[in-house]
């Protein structure tokens, strides 16, 4: 897989906050599959909201639109969702019918939603263990360079800067299997999605 600024996509990337996610997908979705184009809305779509409502007003507006993408990567950190029940309310407040629903781990699922007359998938993927994506990368330092790092934006941060790389970097000289240890849930939905033609 690839992110792509231009041209046909195959998923659109939705985050709940943050531009750190948008980095390290770019980063992270060449290590699994590369017949898939990845696409993240630009900033014509308005000003981004976050957490989960915004997240869901961003599904809605691309839908709204016309955009013909059937299939969306919604990736949130963990402490802006309660929980699948969670996701599906809040949906349905924004005029979603919620088809099916597969649970690829218990922090991912696929949903298959309708707004209106169309139809798509959306595959919501938590990140962190309890909180945020930070901890995600604090299991990445972990399992790369054998060191504990506080999982905080500021201790990740500090670290990196120690170490004279960029999260990105730190995520680009990661395999696939230390990338699918730390972000698990991620890789579940990407391998998935690489297999759904």
């Amino acid at each position: 897989m690839k992110v792509s600024e231009k041209g046909p996509v195959d998923v659109y990337v939705i985050v709940g906050d943050g531009v750190r996610e948008h980095r390290l997908i770019e980063t992270i979705t060449p290590k699994f599959d590369h017949r898939k184009t990845l696409g993240i809305p630009g900033v014509a779509l308005g000003r981004r909201e976050t957490g989960l409502t915004g997240m869901i007003r961003m599904l809605a507006k691309l839908i709204d639109k016309g955009v013909t993408v059937r299939t969306y990567l919604a990736l949130i950190d963990k402490e802006h969702v309660r929980g699948r029940d969670d996701v599906g309310r809040k949906l349905r407040e924004h005029g979603f019918d919620i088809l099916d629903v597969r649970e690829l781990t218990s922090d991912c699922w696929i949903l298959r939603v309708r707004r209106g007359a169309r139809e798509v998938a959306v595959y919501v993927t938590l990140l962190g263990t309890r909180k945020s994506i930070e901890e995600n990368l604090a299991k990445l330092i972990e399992l790369e360079f054998g060191e504990q790092v506080e999982a905080s934006k500021e201790s990740i941060r500090g670290w990196l800067r120690k170490q004279g790389i960029s999260d990105r970097e730190l995520v680009e000289r990661a395999s696939k299997d230390k990338l699918a240890q730390a972000f698990p849930q991620l890789a579940r939905a990407l391998e998935e999605l690489a297999k759904d033609d």
